[in-house]
């Protein structure tokens, strides 16, 4: 485990060359080094390694620390000239670093930083020792690293920024001058860590596992300096009155995912917003594919099934091939069958015609990150047709989830796969009792299918808050070989995806 404390003294070890892990903190090595070459290089020498990302003052103190010493060791020098018996270097440049070691102690140093970044550096732990020694630390950011809980802040921290970590726990009770806090991209799922003592002016939670509303606009709405808020990404925001509670809830806001808070939006919310119990809290997910062109059917013009004998009652329960568009297979008609009836024989239903057909369909599919499998939520399936020319889509596909859940989030937050999808079916010409005619699959028979092409659409834009449909018009179709590799063909989907 890796805390904070520990990272910041590996980087100050390796700027300033002193191992302040270690006590007692000796800065002989600097003397040293410092009394060799100062004349040769001078003070504006800079080291091959810098690396200022980390904190804005580091250079600054760098440059005190040194010119701290030449001057030090400039004085105590002089000083040593005038004795009657003067002493050793190697015992004058002893005394200047037991000065070193009293004006630039951990403490000391440590109170010199204000702000300081800590990007994706393998924290796992906030100690302790960072909150009583960073006592003038004012900004923070922990992003990208392995923290689960936000603790141990110093008092006078006014900024806070721990973007994707994998926070799960916060408190911040006691930062009476926190004024922006950013923790989006974690797994926070309650926020009992809001308090009304803390003045915030800016809270990021984009992108947790909040699920209830009315939960959190509950908590937030009791901070009354919040001017601006982001809870996007979160399953939430997938309530269809989301933007309208929130504005309407939390009278400060300018500012909502990024977006303005104007008078006239804030009216109208205040407008329409009926209170959480008039709404209902299912969610209602909406997938319409509108029209596919380029989809090339030449393929699909079957031959006419055989002629058959006219004396057989009987016909071959094999597949045969579709009939061609200008010529439609009958089922048998019920006229031998009377004549059966008169002869006092038994009626016999006709037997139904066995033609081969094709279907085009679209399957909607998500892309699990976790096992890298396509999860099939639904399949878009036309009912069986002769003319296998058309392509019927079967209309929209309906989701319905019972309320704003976290598993509908994560597949939102996937890649979907829109899968072209050409069937060759067997199916059955059943007549009916009123002479229509009837086309039901054969489910006996091996349905054969061939993928076309592949789009792949990222649906996460329906997690904003804002935006509640998406039109996508001419998505491309690509076809994937077994290698992996695309190529693009002329196929264009339309598609409407909407939240209801």
């Amino acid at each position: 485990m890796t805390n904070v404390s520990d990272v910041f003294w590996s980087k100050i070890d390796a700027d300033l060359s002193v191992n302040y892990k270690h006590s007692p903190v000796k800065h002989i090595h600097n003397v040293i080094e410092f009394s060799e070459s100062a004349h040769e290089h001078g003070l504006q020498e800079k080291r091959v390694q810098d690396d200022t990302s980390w904190s804005k003052e580091i250079t600054a103190l760098r440059m005190e620390y040194k010119i701290f010493i030449l001057k030090c060791l400039d004085q105590k020098l002089k000083d040593n000239k005038k004795l009657r018996y003067p002493e050793s270097k190697t015992k004058v440049l002893e005394q200047v670093a037991e000065i070193l070691t009293k004006e630039y102690s951990a403490k000391t140093v440590a109170s010199k930083f204000t702000e300081l970044s800590f990007k994706n550096m393998n924290i796992s732990t906030i100690d302790k020792d960072f909150r009583n020694m960073m006592t003038n630390l004012k900004e923070v950011c922990l992003t990208g690293n392995s923290i689960e809980c936000v603790t141990n802040m110093p008092q006078s921290i006014t900024i806070i920024n721990a973007f994707a970590n994998k926070i799960v726990d916060v408190d911040i009770a006691s930062l009476k001058d926190l004024q922006c806090l950013g923790l989006g991209y974690n797994k926070i799922t309650k926020l009992s860590f809001i308090k009304p003592s803390i003045p915030l002016l800016s809270l990021d939670l984009c992108n947790n596992d909040l699920i209830n509303l009315k939960s959190a606009v509950d908590v937030i709405k009791t901070i009354p300096t919040l001017k601006a808020l982001s809870l996007s990404g979160n399953a939430l925001c997938l309530a269809k009155h989301y933007r309208t509670a929130v504005i309407a809830t939390i009278p400060n806001l300018v500012s909502i995912d990024d977006a303005p808070v104007t008078h006239d939006i804030r009216k109208k919310a205040v407008e329409d917003f009926l209170g959480f119990d008039h709404y209902n809290n299912s969610v209602t997910f909406v997938i319409k594919i509108v029209s596919a062109s380029g989809v090339d059917t030449s393929q699909d013009n079957l031959a006419p099934p055989p002629a058959t004998d006219d004396k057989s009652k009987t016909r071959s329960t094999n597949p045969s091939p579709a009939p061609s568009k200008q010529t439609k297979a009958k089922p048998a008609s019920k006229q031998n069958s009377r004549k059966d009836v008169k002869k006092g024989k038994e009626e016999v239903p006709p037997e139904p015609i066995k033609i081969e057909t094709v279907v085009y369909f679209i399957e909607y599919k998500w892309l699990s990150s976790e096992s890298n499998t396509l999860v099939c939520l639904k399949t878009s399936n036309s009912s069986p047709k002769p003319d296998s020319s058309l392509l019927e889509w079967g209309g929209e596909q309906v989701y319905t989830y019972p309320e704003p859940s976290l598993e509908l989030r994560d597949l939102l937050t996937k890649y979907a796969n829109f899968d072209l999808i050409r069937s060759v079916q067997s199916v059955m010409a059943v007549e009916k009792e009123n002479g229509e005619v009837e086309y039901k699959e054969d489910t006996r028979v091996t349905t054969s299918t061939t993928t076309v092409g592949r789009s792949r659409v990222l649906l996460s834009p329906l997690l904003d808050g804002s935006n509640y449909n998406i039109c996508l018009n001419d998505v491309d179709v690509f076809q994937f070989a077994d290698d992996g590799t695309s190529i693009e063909t002329d196929i264009k989907l339309k598609i409407e995806i909407n939240i209801q």
